[in-house]
């Protein structure tokens, strides 16, 4: 006998304001920039700022970029980020749209505009920038490519 009144799988939904306290960064250009992290996160937060400074981006992550930093396969709701801030891009690394509580499928590297803001779906920076000191430059080759026209 079946004692559930429902006939589905009920999951808790995140604290709309843990991302809200999570987050860092004064966010002026309006990007969103969500990185997963296996061990303290500094050294991905460091090549974030490395990624995004060059120009034609030119971002200060501290002053232009709102980030935040999630454990692997934490969950959090990025719904109150969006209302209270408006992000007009949203970086995702090593994560997915669902993860952050956004229904919409993306393709790794390629930017997509959904309801008026620009979504980029990449590996995570740990994966890229161990690549990258590797001497393979693919991941980060179809990185930078996509936010050039992400941000063009």
């Amino acid at each position: 006998m079946n004692n559930s009144f429902f006939d589905f799988e009920l999951f808790a939904a995140p604290d709309r304001h843990t991302a809200l306290e999570k987050m860092q960064g004064q966010g002026q250009a309006g990007v969103l920039a969500v990185y997963t992290f296996e061990d303290d996160g500094l050294k991905d937060r460091e090549y974030l700022a490395t990624i995004l400074k060059p120009k034609p981006l030119e971002f200060d992550l501290q002053k232009d970029i709102f980030f935040l930093a999630l454990q692997k396969n934490e969950v959090i709701s990025a719904a109150a980020i969006i209302q209270k801030h408006a992000p007009r891009q949203i970086l995702l690394f090593g994560c997915a749209p669902k993860d952050l509580g956004i229904r919409i499928q993306l393709t790794d590297y390629q930017p997509v505009k959904f309801q008026g803001i620009g979504f980029l779906k990449a590996d995570s920076l740990h994966r890229i920038r161990t690549d990258r000191e590797n001497n393979d430059n693919r991941r980060a080759g179809a990185l930078w490519v996509a936010l050039k026209e992400l941000f063009q």
